[in-house]
């Protein structure tokens, strides 16, 4: 057990403050990951929409409310841009949903230990035909 002299060290060094601050970070990166996927799909309802759509439909306005309900339609308007005109959102929206996944199980392969390899190696020995050992080359005395 390692000893901190403050009250300040024990919090930031202890493992209650590095429990705690994982948990933190995990909860900020469900919370990323959400917000994220919640773009994302905003913007696959392209198909219920018109490019040239100034209302949004009636049940997310039914569902979401005026405001998030337009909000929506403009993420799903995007939808029908080409890809170099759509917002950098949408694309960064994108990444953070990919980053996060690929973290995620990542860490979830590594929890569960290393990972084994099914693979014979076969090596001729040392001094086999295959690989004789090293070469031995004529010399000559010379005087």
């Amino acid at each position: 057990m390692t000893f901190y002299p403050t009250a300040m060290l024990r919090e930031i060094h202890g493992e209650d403050g590095k429990a705690s601050r994982l948990t933190r970070m995990l909860e900020l990166e469900d919370e990323v990951y959400q917000q994220a996927s919640g773009i994302l799909r905003a913007a696959l309802d392209f198909c219920h929409v018109t490019p040239n759509q100034t209302e949004p439909p009636p049940e997310w306005v039914k569902d979401l409310g005026l405001e998030a309900a337009k909000q929506r339609l403009e993420v799903a308007k995007q939808g029908w841009a080409p890809k170099s005109l759509t917002a950098s959102g949408i694309d960064l929206a994108k990444s953070m949903v990919i980053g996060i996944s690929r973290a995620r199980r990542h860490s979830a392969a590594n929890a569960i230990g290393p990972r084994e390899v099914n693979a014979k190696i076969a090596l001729p020995a040392p001094t086999s035909a295959g690989m004789p050992g090293a070469p031995e080359y004529p010399s000559k005395e010379v005087e």
